[in-house]
């Protein structure tokens, strides 16, 4: 039995986790191999960003890796997390999230932090947007960096994430039909219908829509853009 409730909390995540058969493959074959990399996760807000830097750092622990992860938003200066918290070993895995706030953050990431890391750390960076080009044309990165950019799950994913939440088959093929694999759409139809709401039906469910609206909003990066989501 787990000794903390964090524990607790991880193996849960685990046991929730569905899909990303490919991105998960990719991330054990970098960590099999040994050598630094960087994988840069990126797509839009509750697309499962998060969930997935979870899952690797999970995977890494198994592998027994030491396992560093990070919020970007809660890091006072990188250099005072590098000397603080990120060990200086060989067998580093640091996991990076929240990587949104436009260049300031990745590029401080890219110049200052990276370079510093040990020469076979493995590094998972999640943001919403792709690198900047500069960091795709710069050769000394050819090697080192990998692209996951992630979509919607498929109907096979889709169907066995609200199948583990406990949401009845009837339910299932309403929410299917509008959620169209994206997570957290998926996740909050499982929500509604565990509160004996109405999940879904031929147009998506109020609740459904009102909650994914304001797990977006929450997400936008500055006010403007909150300002445009809320008039759209």
């Amino acid at each position: 039995m787990s000794d903390r409730l964090g524990d607790r909390l991880a193996t849960a995540r685990e046991e929730g986790f569905v899909g990303r058969r490919g991105e998960t493959t990719a991330f054990r074959e970098l960590l099999a191999a040994g050598r630094g990399a960087v994988v840069y996760v990126h797509g839009p807000g509750g697309i499962g960003k998060t969930t997935l830097l979870h899952h690797f750092a999970q995977t890494a622990r198994r592998a027994g890796r030491t396992v560093v992860h990070l919020e970007a938003s809660g890091v006072r200066s990188f250099e005072e997390e590098l000397a603080e918290r990120i060990p200086d070993r060989p067998d580093l895995v640091l996991l990076i999230d929240g990587l949104d706030d436009a260049r300031a953050a990745r590029e401080t990431v890219h110049r200052e932090l990276l370079p510093r890391l040990p020469a076979d750390a493995l590094v998972a960076l999640a943001c919403r947007t792709a690198p900047p080009l500069s960091w795709r044309l710069d050769p000394a990165w050819q090697g080192l960096l990998r692209l996951l950019p992630l979509g919607p799950l498929d109907e096979a994913d889709s169907r066995e994430l609200l199948t583990r939440r406990g949401v009845p088959p009837a339910v299932q093929e309403q929410g299917l039909a509008f959620t169209r694999g994206h997570p957290l759409a998926l996740a909050l139809v499982a929500v509604v219908a565990a509160l004996g709401g109405e999940a879904a039906g031929p147009e998506p469910s109020p609740q459904v829509v009102r909650a994914l609206l304001a797990s977006l909003l929450e997400a936008v990066p500055t006010p403007l853009h909150r300002t445009a989501l809320e008039a759209s």
